[in-house]
């Protein structure tokens, strides 16, 4: 049995949604259920299977898409094999993975709400486990204010932020996770649950905290030199390719970049309200960007539609307007 619906979360796509005692679902799903696998429990959690064209199924959970391929996908190959053995387990262990996947997707597409207490929740007295090396130096850039560089003694990554008192801006400097550890685990409330506090996002908090910032204090957030691969190539998408010029005509909110940045920001009590580009950016080819040793992939070229003489925009500022909520 099969019966379409139209869904509006992710895609405009009419989907067919495959019942759980249809046959199509050994089509969608068979290099991880056999046909006659029982994964009622999945439907009875609020998942749904749906078929997206000919070729390619996702898995909708609380009107969330959380995995899309096709059934030779090895990353939706491995999804549904793990997904399988909570499902053989018991209830709790199948929801709380559909949770935790939902609540990832969400902070990795910028879209994660306010969680009550985690910010609260931020000693910046206490070293995680994990991060007992941490060091914060206090310093001070005439251009951006105070500043505080948290660094590690036993990793390369490190996060420098700044805050100007008088012009109520704050900004995102230099940062990079490198070898760091991707999330925070050893949190009082965690952003996604099992996973914790991404590093960037609990590490810039406790910045905020370090540099003695008001509640409601910051009216400006700036995030400095932007070097972010996906935002070059989203500038270079939505400008067909051509020189910027007119700035403020793309939408730069919407860039990659700013997805960790309004998880930040969100977490802080604030809502981000406009942003716009500014400072003097520079041109790169592609070609002189791998030449410069840039990890540029296949994927990522088919992805924007590149060629070795694209020109990437980099080395600019994006500057966002936020409101105090909380």
């Amino acid at each position: 049995m099969a019966f379409s619906l139209n869904i509006k979360p992710n895609t405009d796509i009419s989907l067919k949604i495959l019942v759980y005692n249809s046959d199509k679902i050994s089509k969608a799903t068979a290099f991880a259920f056999r046909k006659y696998d029982n994964i009622l429990p999945l439907y009875e959690k609020g998942g749904v299977i749906v078929e997206i064209g000919e070729k390619e199924y996702a898995l909708m959970y609380k009107g969330e898409k959380l995995i899309q391929g096709t059934s030779n996908d090895k990353k939706v190959l491995e999804f549904y094999r793990k997904l399988k053995k909570k499902i053989s387990k018991n209830s709790k262990d199948l929801e709380d993975t559909l949770n935790e996947t939902s609540q990832t997707i969400k902070y990795e597409n910028g879209r994660m709400g306010y969680v009550e207490g985690l910010f609260e929740g931020i000693d910046v007295n206490y070293k995680p486990k994990g991060f007992e090396s941490l060091k914060d130096v206090n310093d001070y850039d005439p251009k951006y204010g105070r500043g505080v560089v948290t660094s590690f003694e036993d990793y390369d990554g490190y996060f420098y932020r700044n805050f100007d008192a008088k012009k109520k801006i704050f900004t995102f400097n230099h940062g990079f996770l490198q070898d760091l550890p991707k999330w925070v685990n050893d949190v009082k409330v965690p952003l996604v649950q099992g996973k914790g506090i991404p590093t960037q996002a609990y590490f810039t908090l406790r910045q905020m905290k370090l540099l003695e910032i008001i509640e409601g204090e910051i009216q400006t957030v700036r995030m400095s030199q932007i070097q972010n691969l996906e935002t070059m190539g989203y500038i270079h998408q939505v400008t067909g390719g051509k020189k910027i010029v007119n700035s403020d005509a793309i939408d730069i909110l919407a860039a990659p970049s700013n997805e960790y940045m309004k998880t930040v920001m969100t977490q802080a009590g604030y809502e981000t309200i406009s942003g716009r580009i500014t400072g003097k950016g520079q041109y790169f080819t592609v070609k002189q960007l791998k030449a410069s040793k840039w990890d540029i992939s296949d994927e990522f070229m088919k992805k924007f539609n590149l060629s070795e003489s694209s020109m990437l925009y980099m080395n600019f500022n994006i500057e966002v307007k936020v409101k105090y909520l909380k």
